[in-house]
């Protein structure tokens, strides 16, 4: 696994929720820009453990963009890593960016799209910043259907009804993402490592995680 270079007290401290680590294993390591001349966007990066990932597994350049964690925050963590000067932090809202259209190369989005991506046509100003015939990887938390009254009497003991408004079902995404000229879905799927991302998020030592554990 490419986050071997990480060990897993730094994974732990950093983690924001599921472990993207395990997701981009998944979803996309073997299948970015190879070039050194790619420009990548982490969008929603967090505390940026999946822009270290995109360092170690691409020559190009990551640019790591969080609306939270501020880029001297990340750029402390970057820099431990030889690979920190291939990573850009910038702190910006999605989707609105501070960058041309068709910018970058490819588009990683881990556990923060469904934060701010659940409009019609969000999607398309996310789009536009890559070039056409780019690659937009997205992994986001889900439900197996939409939740009932019993569920979410069991949901509601760590998050609200309001928060779980961000966490949707597959056919959800897949119908809101159908519905955009400016991308085709090549696939649509429930990750293999979701136990285990949950596992290794909620056995975080932190509020956010201990608050989920319920």
């Amino acid at each position: 696994m490419l986050h071997d270079h990480l060990n897993n007290d730094f994974i732990t401290q950093n983690l924001m929720g599921p472990s993207v680590m395990l997701m981009f294993d998944e979803l996309c390591a073997h299948n970015l820009p190879k070039s050194k001349d790619a420009r990548i966007c982490d969008l929603g990066c967090g505390a940026g453990l999946s822009s270290l990932a995109l360092g170690f597994a691409c020559k190009g350049t990551i640019y790591a963009i969080d609306s939270w964690n501020t880029p001297e925050e990340n750029r402390v963590r970057f820099d431990v890593f030889s690979c920190g000067s291939r990573i850009i932090a910038v702190q910006a809202d999605a989707p609105k960016l501070p960058f041309d259209e068709g910018f970058f190369d490819a588009l990683v989005c881990l556990d923060s799209y469904h934060y701010f991506g659940r409009d019609e046509g969000t999607i398309d100003k996310v789009a536009s910043y890559v070039k056409l015939g780019g690659k937009l990887y997205l992994g986001m938390p889900g439900v197996k259907h939409n939740p009932t009254s019993s569920d979410m009497h069991v949901f509601n003991r760590s998050w609200s009804t309001e928060e779980m408004e961000y966490i949707r079902t597959l056919a959800w995404w897949k119908d809101l993402l159908s519905r955009s000229e400016a991308v085709q879905i090549d696939r649509a799927f429930e990750m293999n490592c979701h136990k285990q991302a949950w596992h290794d998020w909620l056995a975080c030592d932190n509020d956010y995680a201990r608050s989920g554990r319920a």
